[in-house]
């Protein structure tokens, strides 16, 4: 049996709100000095020209766009940069050569199967957590963070190990991968398509795209190859 995830030497949901704290903290950054940057060039101009003027119109058109270029140049590095957070939570399991399992720890299935969680795992969460805790709209990346952490906390590798050796009549953890189509493998992802048998006993179709640090990666494609014959 060969587990195939994410590298982490700390908690999942540490990693994860860290990673995300500094992709939001670099927008807010960013729009903090594009308004220190434009707004005392604004008000010189608009009192040396007058604010109809055709150079304000000009230079409004140049800021509108170099926010425009800038977002899409943002959106493309979160495409291309995010993925790693996302993937976190994915845990591939080898058990044969043409046989994968897939372990989603954020699902809320996975969470029933286990006890209630320790109380102090939010507090575990440090300081990243409390900053998200702050506000209303990011409290989905702390609910987030909360069952990646919840996972790091419970073994959910040996939880799933040990059932699936006994062959007993508990529920699993995880599905068995059929069906691998669309596979890419890039330099600093893969991607692909997957059908797989979830907890309601529905074969359903997911997208994924996980980091090529995964552990024992080499052998991770080898058999999603294999599956995709």
């Amino acid at each position: 049996m060969t587990i195939c995830k994410l590298p982490i030497k700390e908690d999942m949901g540490k990693f994860y709100l860290k990673r995300m704290f500094w992709k939001t903290a670099i927008a807010v950054i960013y729009i903090f000095f594009f308004i220190i940057l434009f707004t005392p060039l604004t008000i010189v101009l608009a009192q040396k020209y007058g604010s109809d003027s055709k150079e304000m119109s000009i230079l409004y058109t140049v800021m509108f766009l170099f926010l425009i270029i800038s977002l899409i140049c943002y959106a493309i590095w979160l495409r291309t940069s995010c993925f790693e957070e996302f993937c976190v939570q994915y845990i591939f399991v080898i058990t044969s050569p043409n046989t994968l399992w897939v372990i989603n720890c954020c699902d809320p299935v996975l969470q029933s199967i286990f006890t209630n969680p320790r109380s102090d795992i939010m507090s575990n969460l440090g300081f990243y957590g409390f900053i998200y805790s702050l506000g209303r709209r990011p409290r989905y990346i702390l609910d987030h963070a909360w069952r990646l952490s919840y996972a790091s906390d419970l073994d959910i590798v040996g939880y799933f190990t040990e059932n699936f050796y006994k062959i007993a009549h508990t529920p699993q953890i995880g599905q068995p991968i059929y069906n691998v189509s669309d596979l890419k493998v890039h330099n600093n992802c893969i991607t692909f398509k997957a059908k797989q048998l979830s907890f309601d006993s529905k074969i359903r179709q997911y997208n994924y795209r996980i980091s090529t640090k995964f552990t024992y990666c080499d052998e991770l494609i080898r058999v999603l190859r294999i599956l995709s014959n």
